[in-house]
């Protein structure tokens, strides 16, 4: 009984999978077509809508997309699209280095970073929901700090290290509240000026922790 109810929700998983590879398809192929050879890069108006469906498909985390066939086809210039297919795979450094480095946009790559981390949030609640709300129940949750590889992508990869530098403090002081601040401090260069890294990120993480406190 319990095999012929796990092979039932197989194919339920299969069918759904190939519905939502064949949407992000029709998709692809209405943001190409809606292309013209004169506008070279640009959108048009149904393309703009085209695309606008195609990432909400991309970033919906119940979808059932087989990420790695979507990218293989994807054109090089898709590098929102990109990103979105490698975060579903996991491999979140290389899609913020598309988002930091090649789209040039930190607030992008700040975007990606809160819903990874809205996301990790709701699946603890969801754990320590099913876990009747103990502690022991969200132990067992892997949890990496998300936005720790966007300041190891500034450092590492933007070609002006003073820059990536001056991004990787602003990600600390922008997000002071929810990033693991240990981890992130030790990322930094050991020659970094203190006083770089004292009004941005230091002296307001201890009033709000002193204000947590009182």
């Amino acid at each position: 009984s319990r095999s012929l109810i796990e092979s039932s929700r197989d194919e339920v998983d299969e069918r759904t999978a190939d519905m939502h590879d064949e949407l992000s398809y029709l998709l692809l192929e209405g943001i190409i077509s809606e292309r013209g050879d004169e506008d070279g890069e640009e959108d048009s108006n149904l393309g703009a809508i085209y695309r606008f469906k195609l990432r909400r498909l991309l970033s919906w985390p119940d979808s059932k997309i087989r990420s790695e066939r979507l990218l293989s086809s994807l054109p090089s210039s898709f590098l929102r699209e990109h990103a979105l297919l490698l975060g579903r795979l996991g491999r979140h450094e290389d899609a913020l280095q598309i988002l930091y480095t090649q789209e040039k946009s930190l607030d992008l790559a700040l975007e990606y970073c809160d819903v990874r981390h809205e996301r990790q949030l709701a699946q603890m609640d969801e754990a320590k929901a099913r876990g009747g709300g103990g502690m022991g129940s969200t132990r067992s949750l892997p949890y990496e700090c998300a936005y720790i590889p966007l300041v190891k992508v500034a450092l590492s990869t933007d070609p002006d290290s003073d820059r990536g530098t001056t991004s990787a403090i602003q990600v600390l002081a922008l997000r002071r509240s929810v990033i693991d601040k240990s981890a992130a401090l030790r990322l930094l260069p050991k020659n970094i000026p203190m006083s770089a890294i004292v009004r941005p990120f230091l002296i307001p993480a201890v009033v709000e922790g002193e204000a947590e406190v009182r």
